[in-house]
């Protein structure tokens, strides 16, 4: 993924693992391994304060299964020929907190088995969402009920960031 590493002054790319103590489904720190120069290859390691308590992969995916919303609609999908496969679920450091995002792809169980992304998990600490597609999903998750939607004239719209 291409994005800021927490202290960091520019965007980078690079990949995260998440670590949790054995038998614990908590998460204690993050490696995040670096791919681009003159970076490539360092590995740095982010802990976090041993008096907290960071929700971990396994929590995330326990709460999307006990989301009422989001397991009426696994079982709808894997229903009549087709079912569902779970993406791997990616952890974003965004300043001080944690995003996680999962896709959720739609195969058939027929000749031609090619899977299509259907729908996307964002989940913070016990927060979750699905919807179609990412910006939806954070859309949601976040309390936003609508997105800006383009100017009917082609233009883009004016103001400032902010504003928009």
């Amino acid at each position: 993924m291409i994005m800021r590493l927490p202290g960091e002054a520019t965007d980078e790319f690079f990949t995260i693992l998440p670590y949790t103590p054995n038998g614990k489904t908590n998460m204690i720190a993050y490696l995040a391994a670096r791919s681009d120069a003159p970076n490539y290859g360092k590995l740095l390691d982010f802990h976090f304060p041993k008096n907290s308590l960071v929700v971990g992969p396994q929590q995330v995916d326990s709460n999307i299964d006990q989301t009422p919303s989001i397991s009426s609609q696994f079982t709808l999908l894997n229903q009549q020929g087709s079912g569902i496969i779970r993406g791997n679920l990616l952890v974003l450091p965004i300043e001080t907190s944690l995003l996680y995002i999962e896709p959720i792809y739609l195969q058939s169980s027929g000749s031609v088995q090619i899977p299509q992304l259907k729908k996307v998990i964002v989940a913070t600490g016990q927060r979750v969402a699905m919807e179609d597609t990412l910006d939806k999903a954070l859309n949601t998750l976040l309390g936003n009920a609508t997105t800006p939607s383009p100017s009917p004239s082609g233009t883009p719209p004016s103001g400032t960031q902010a504003q928009l």
